[in-house]
């Protein structure tokens, strides 16, 4: 009967000894379900509301988020898994809203250790709360909220390796085993912060951009140069109003063909074009020259077509006197180049001759 009861007794023992283990295990699979549960979120709100819903859900833990204000040198409540009913009451008994109160850092030894050096540290909540109120007040609010007798843990929270808050988690017995659970869950929660301000940033910068971009459009639009952009490819992919009444084309004839497609260049000035479209994607650019073209009914035009560095193209008329002279230009290259024909011509005739005369004087 002794061996019975000792067994009992073992028995008993063995499961008092087994409920830290539990306890751990327990903590370990809670704090990577709250890891998991806040993965891919974008929001910040949503983070600290959803990290708050996990522990009131849990009925076992609760978790505090606390953030630096501005200057840096106070601490808010961003979120507190504690039901309404408790923070009422202890706000109740403190005369005041504890969401719209500052925790002074330069006050406070304990949450400095953790803002401030970047510390993990355990304290018991009646003792924190003693940095906030009177003594005899922390004890009715800690009561009030059912701390009374637990310790809690306090965590830095990072973004982007600075720290801009704390994480507290209160713990059960043998809390010194949960430390790590709980850091890895504020690593969790700083990791997402980051991907949730990266995506703020970046939606920011899309939204800066789309603003200019309309801008862009806007003056490139009432612009009374006729403006072109033209990507590496050599499709045409925008062109303005002046472009339309300067060509005589419509922006559906011209945007989305290849330039060479469109017919307002002369076909032997082609592969010029192209080759300036190579030295583009190689990164010179071209100085300012003239353009002929063709118009939609068939006329010819002359304008200064200049490269903005980029994918755009600003393009003219050229006006009459600078016209007259690319023209005059144009005649004087004609005249050389048949000149240099007819002088080759009479120097080959002759050479020609002088060879047929040596050769009937050896005969």
């Amino acid at each position: 009967m002794m061996v019975f009861k000792g067994g009992g007794l073992e028995m008993e023992e063995r499961g008092e000894m087994d409920k830290p283990l539990r306890d751990l295990l327990e903590i370990i699979q809670f704090t990577e379900k709250v890891s998991t549960k806040i993965h891919g979120l974008l929001d910040e709100t949503e983070i600290y509301r959803t990290v708050n819903e996990e522990f009131a859900n849990s009925k076992r833990y609760d978790a505090g988020i606390f953030l630096l204000t501005d200057e840096d040198s106070k601490l808010r409540v961003a979120e507190t898994s504690e039901s309404i009913r408790k923070f009422r009451a202890a706000e109740k008994a403190a005369g005041l809203r504890l969401k719209e109160f500052k925790i002074d850092l330069n006050k406070s030894s304990i949450y400095s250790q953790v803002v401030r050096e970047g510390k993990t540290i355990q304290v018991n909540v009646t003792d924190l709360v003693g940095e906030l109120l009177p003594r005899p007040l922390a004890y009715i609010v800690s009561k009030i909220m059912g701390y009374e007798k637990k310790s809690t843990m306090l965590t830095p929270l990072n973004r982007h390796g600075k720290i801009i808050g704390a994480l507290a988690v209160s713990s059960p017995e043998l809390a010194e085993h949960f430390i790590p659970s709980v850091r890895n869950l504020a690593q969790h929660i700083s990791t997402a912060l980051e991907i949730a301000y990266e995506n703020v940033e970046r939606k920011q910068i899309e939204e800066k951009l789309r603003e200019s971009e309309e801008k862009y459009r806007g003056l490139v639009e009432l612009a009374p140069d006729a403006i072109v952009t033209v990507n590496l490819r050599g499709v045409v992919t925008s062109a303005n109003e002046a472009t339309v009444k300067l060509s005589g084309y419509s922006k559906d004839e011209i945007v989305g063909k290849h330039f060479s497609k469109i017919g307002f260049l002369r076909a032997g000035d082609i592969p010029k074009y192209l080759k300036m479209l190579s030295s583009l994607i190689r990164g010179k650019i071209p100085q300012p020259f003239e353009l002929a073209y063709i118009r939609k009914d068939g006329t010819i035009g002359w304008v200064e077509a200049l490269n903005l560095g980029a994918d755009a193209f600003v393009i003219k008329p050229v006006e009459p006197e600078k016209l007259l002279k690319i023209v005059k230009e144009k005649l004087k290259e004609q005249e050389n180049a048949e000149s240099m024909t007819e002088e080759k011509v009479t120097e080959w005739i002759k050479t020609r001759v002088r060879k047929l005369e040596q050769s009937s004087k050896t005969k």
